[in-house]
């Protein structure tokens, strides 16, 4: 007596989830996510005018008349680049006053912009130091 064997192996589903009772398998797979775009990097220039004892804004190459500018101009940028945060660097020159640059450190936090880091100049050190 011989008897031939068969072995059928199904791959997937060939139901529908209406009619199989498992709906696992009939999920649509997962989307990819696509990976954040690189944040760019934001220059903001902090200048001392010693006459009028006022401080000056220039964000990127736009010259900024007040904070009140420079937080509305600082919100827009967050807004406008959700999925990819900008980074800020500030660059202060040696006048302004260290109270002017934890404000506008303060305006970049505000803003939701948290990624804010000090341009220190070249050839000089660090007055604060994180080095052991």
């Amino acid at each position: 007596m011989n008897t031939a064997l068969s072995l059928v192996v199904v791959i997937g589903c060939a139901t529908s989830p209406m009619t199989c009772g498992s709906s696992k398998h009939h999920e649509a797979p997962p989307k990819k996510t696509e990976a954040p775009a690189p944040a760019q990097q934001v220059d903001l220039a902090l200048f001392r005018d010693v006459v009028a004892k006022a401080t000056h804004f220039k964000l990127g190459t736009r010259q900024v008349t007040d904070r009140a500018e420079l937080q509305r101009l600082l919100t827009d940028m967050r807004e406008t680049n959700a999925q990819a945060v900008p980074a800020v660097r500030i660059d202060a020159a040696a006048e302004v006053p260290w109270q002017d640059i934890a404000d506008v450190v303060s305006l970049c936090r505000e803003a939701g912009l948290t990624s804010v880091s000090l341009q220190v100049p070249q050839g000089e050190v660090p007055a604060v130091s994180m080095a052991r």
